[in-house]
């Protein structure tokens, strides 16, 4: 795969951001204290409140009162000066390594994602009723449309929070329309897979099994129309599932090809666009910049799959048939 930033450019990224990270570290160090100050005064204030409560009424519960001061304080009243930072490095860097990366689109905190629901109906994300989207990233690649971006779906009810899915979700435009919805779930087993609700939810549509030992291995293939699926998912198609899989981890990716869409979820902590330390001293300019164009090229290399390209140079078997996206 070719790499879509060279060195050189790396280097006079990292040269041309040295004064505005020079000035990210001094807000760094500023918001840091601010938080670390923040959070000793929650500490005391909890301590105080469990101390008193057990030496006036004698009550544990005053004790466990007094930890929910300091944990509910730390994430809400403490965190400001962290995300109040993280903004401002993204606000600060993230314009030149868009540019360079052929004209990015790129949104911190999008009001809204309307695109989320296609991903539940598709099935490829739980669903949810407080979704949390950031870094939003629309752009164009090898003639192929596509948009990337961070989220985390939780369920609240009551006075209870349950994350149901923390990752990237892609969307890839297909150059022709599929017989579909083509879902790609992840094969939990039989006992999994009716935990999660997939017996209910895929009632309409009929599994459909390959002859491919490592993608069966790990994932469960359902459509409505079983013949056009195996006509779309080609040999070497579902070898690249098994790529893309390995290339994050095998963190549960699931996906689905509906109408001229690829929708895909990989569940994984690491953020999409913060290669910055709060706590620590920001690192030199040039592997600010290296990290931060290696993950943003994300969606690129998964594009690259599913064109045919190998990380490893291993090309399909004769015979299997051409990835999706080299279809005309």
């Amino acid at each position: 795969m070719t790499k879509l930033v060279d060195d050189a450019t790396v280097v006079r990224l990292g040269a041309q951001l040295q004064s505005s990270l020079q000035d990210l570290e001094t807000l760094r160090r500023a918001e840091r204290s601010r938080a670390l100050r923040r959070v000793a005064v929650l500490i005391g204030l909890g301590s105080a409140l469990s101390a008193a409560g057990w030496v006036l009424n004698d009550d544990p519960e005053w004790v466990v009162l007094g930890l929910l001061v300091v944990a509910i304080g730390i994430r809400t009243w403490a965190w400001g000066p962290y995300t109040q930072f993280k903004d401002k490095a993204a606000e600060t860097i993230m314009p030149a390594i868009c540019a360079a990366l052929g004209g990015l689109a790129y949104t911190r905190r999008p009001a809204r994602y309307d695109r989320i629901q296609h991903f539940v109906d598709a099935g490829v994300v739980p669903s949810h009723n407080q979704p949390e989207v950031v870094d939003l990233l629309r752009g164009r690649h090898r003639g192929t449309d596509f948009e990337m971006t961070q989220a985390v779906l939780r369920v609240r009810g009551g006075r209870s929070t349950d994350t149901k899915f923390r990752g990237l979700l892609f969307a890839i435009a297909v150059p022709r329309d599929i017989p579909g919805p083509i879902l790609i779930a992840r094969d939990e087993g039989s006992v999994g897979n009716a935990a999660v609700g997939m017996v209910k939810r895929f009632a309409d549509l009929t599994r459909v099994r390959f002859d491919h030992v490592g993608f069966e291995e790990r994932f469960e293939v359902y459509a409505r129309d079983p013949e056009a699926a195996r006509g779309a998912l080609v040999p070497s198609l579902l070898d690249t599932f098994c790529v893309i899989d390995d290339a994050f981890d095998r963190q549960g990716l699931q996906a689905a090809f509906v109408g001229r869409d690829f929708l895909m979820a990989v569940k994984t902590d690491t953020a999409l666009t913060d290669p910055l330390s709060f706590l620590d001293p920001l690192g030199r300019p040039d592997a600010i910049v290296s990290a931060l164009a290696d993950r943003l090229t994300v969606a690129h290399r998964v594009i690259d799959y599913l064109h045919g390209d190998r990380p490893d140079g291993r090309q399909p078997a004769a015979g299997a048939g051409k990835p999706l996206a080299a279809h005309g």
